[in-house]
């Protein structure tokens, strides 16, 4: 199985490792999301708006060394300050979009448990494609020719 995945094109290797592991981090998110609601019953605008992003920030962490490390790791030549702080501005902006995502949805569909899940649904599913976009072409990008031999 695992000869079949290496002989696709480096492209599609990231991006089933990138869904596999966004799939991953996505379901922790949620969990964490739901939990925290479900425990301080915070279903009102800025509270579960602030739940929301910090179970986002909580599980992009772990998305970084997972990504770093299987979905990119051809790319990756080990976490410099330069990859982290990308991973970082990547993801502060993603959390932002994901904020304001939400918050719009919320705002529209309401306060029931409908209208959290698809705020926090369409919120994620928005990053999806944000996130792989970036981590594909800037975060993890190969080095330039430029760069490579200015590092040596």
């Amino acid at each position: 199985m695992l000869a079949r995945f290496n002989v696709l094109p480096p492209a599609i290797r990231q991006l089933v490792g990138y869904l596999l592991i966004g799939g991953f981090t996505t379901s922790l998110n949620f969990v964490l999301f739901a939990a925290a609601v479900a425990a301080f019953d915070w279903r009102s605008g800025t509270e579960a708006t602030l739940t929301s992003t910090a179970a986002y920030v909580l599980t992009s962490v772990l998305a970084y060394f997972l990504n770093s490390r299987i979905a990119f790791r051809e790319q990756h030549s080990g976490d410099s300050a330069g990859t982290m702080t990308r991973f970082a501005l990547t993801f502060a902006s993603s959390a932002a979009v994901s904020a304001l995502v939400f918050h719009t949805v919320h705002a529209v569909a309401g306060e029931s448990a409908f209208g959290l899940a698809l705020a926090e649904v369409t919120s994620i599913g928005t990053v999806i494609v944000w996130n792989f976009t970036f981590l594909r072409l800037w975060v993890f990008a190969p080095a330039r020719k430029s760069e490579a031999a200015h590092a040596r």
